[in-house]
């Protein structure tokens, strides 16, 4: 049996460090996949190229997660992933906390509310398939 040496975590660091990265990186194949299926879908269903508002909204939107992978995985250098996730739900709920705090909005400030909104949703949704990811990869399968 190995005890737990609380003055050598570092491997323990290390091993997390490189779970994160692939985790995110499976996460960013996954998305980049869907959004190849997509493309496809789009292409075939709209020969003409001219999308309906919702499915620009859409592809927008998984561009924007695929975006913000891609950040994390840069962040995640430096500091423990939960740790980067926290931080950075942290900063987009005071970001939607001032915006929503103000009396009259407009366009501008009503897009940067509704980004602030689907970053902070994009971010605890990922969040929740890294804690999945983490329970799975600990607990025997059933």
């Amino acid at each position: 049996m190995v005890k737990f040496n609380p003055e050598r975590k570092e491997p323990f660091e290390a091993m997390a460090g490189r779970d994160a990265l692939r985790f995110l990186h499976t996460e960013l194949a996954s998305l980049q996949n869907t959004i190849r299926e997509r493309s496809v879908y789009l292409a075939e269903t709209y020969p003409s190229g001219r999308l309906p508002p919702g499915e620009t909204d859409l592809s927008e939107v998984f561009e924007e997660e695929k975006a913000l992978i891609m950040e994390l995985v840069g962040d995640c250098q430096n500091k423990p992933l939960t740790e980067v996730f926290y931080q950075r739900m942290g900063e987009e709920r005071r970001r939607v906390l001032e915006l929503s705090s103000k009396e009259t909005r407009g366009a501008a400030e009503a897009e940067a509310l509704r980004q602030a909104r689907r970053a902070e949703a994009m971010l605890s949704g990922v969040l929740g398939r890294w804690l999945d990811w983490q329970k799975a990869s600990i607990l025997p399968a059933a």
